[in-house]
């Protein structure tokens, strides 16, 4: 049974140039995207969808939140740190 890497890469040069595209696209840059970001992106495309009384409560809960994690990274907020009630 011939093996499926086999019959798809027949040649080592085929394997590399295959591998290296993936390279390519895994080492792209990724953008850096705060708290801030998020948060005006929800303001702009979700807050107007919802009710009055909910745009008003998430504009505080967001207010709040701004307070705390404004110029964070998103990558940087760990969920479980804040759920314990730890300090930032």
């Amino acid at each position: 049974m011939k093996h499926r890497a086999l019959t798809q890469f027949p040649t080592r040069a085929k394997a590399e140039k295959a591998a290296e595209t993936i390279r390519a696209s895994i080492n792209e840059p990724v953008p850096v995207v705060t708290f801030s970001d998020l948060a005006d992106r929800y303001i702009a495309d979700v807050l107007p969808t919802l009710r009055l009384h909910t745009q008003k409560t998430n504009l505080g809960n967001l207010k709040y939140l701004r307070d705390k994690f404004d110029d964070r990274r998103l990558d940087a907020i760990k969920p479980s740190r804040y759920r314990t009630g730890s300090t930032i």
